[in-house]
């Protein structure tokens, strides 16, 4: 934490970018709100501000309980969804304090992916930073050490550790470069930079 941005970030759509109510996913990121009142959308990939299909992060309305996210302080948020059961789980500062179905939500659509707000709805008031997107849904204890690093961040290193059987192969993507690097197979734990992916202030990362 600490090279966070306000105000909008719009990053064309791709196919990396569309999940299927059958998919599993991450989205995880840093957030310090400054202004309370109304729902407020932090990031998503929508058409419009209508009805499905699509994805986001939100505070109030179905989102996270505006009670849960408090004003003038660093925050981290994450869902998770599991296209199995196709349950969203919502954690705030690694806790979980919401989860239910969104399978009627969760498909693939033309928009962009916005940082910042969520189609044309309500923006965030406040600064995020640290915004990243997996291709499976990270465990409870995996967000913790996310949580725990704190201000060390993931803009030094940008990875992980498996936990079970490792990844046979891991894919980082920098979505707002088009960057794209390998790590080879049978790695259990990863680091994109070390591989070569390079990272800066408000590009997403996505990792397969």
């Amino acid at each position: 934490v600490g090279r966070a941005f306000s105000g909008v970030v719009s990053i064309p759509d791709a196919p990396s970018l569309n999940f299927t109510a059958t998919s599993s996913f991450t989205v995880e990121l840093w957030a310090f709100h400054t202004a309370a009142g109304g729902i407020q959308h932090l990031m998503g990939k929508r058409q419009g501000c209508g009805g499905p299909p699509f994805y986001q992060m939100a505070i109030g309305g179905g989102g996270f309980p505006p009670e849960t996210v408090p004003p003038n302080a660093w925050v981290h948020l994450a869902v998770t969804y599991d296209g199995g059961t196709g349950l969203a789980t919502q954690y705030v500062n690694g806790g979980v304090v919401l989860v239910g179905d969104a399978s009627g939500f969760i498909g693939a659509n033309a928009a962009p992916l916005l940082l910042g707000t969520s189609g044309t709805c309500a923006a965030f008031a406040g600064y995020l930073d640290e915004v990243s997107i997996y291709r499976r849904a990270l465990s409870g204890a995996e967000l913790q050490g996310i949580v725990a690093a704190g201000g060390a961040g993931k803009c030094g290193t940008v990875g992980g550790t498996a936990i079970g059987i490792g990844p046979t192969r891991v894919v980082c993507q920098n979505q707002t470069t088009r960057q794209r690097v390998v790590i080879r197979d049978g790695e259990r734990a990863w680091d994109c930079r070390a591989a070569g992916l390079a990272v800066s202030p408000r590009d997403v990362i996505v990792q397969t």
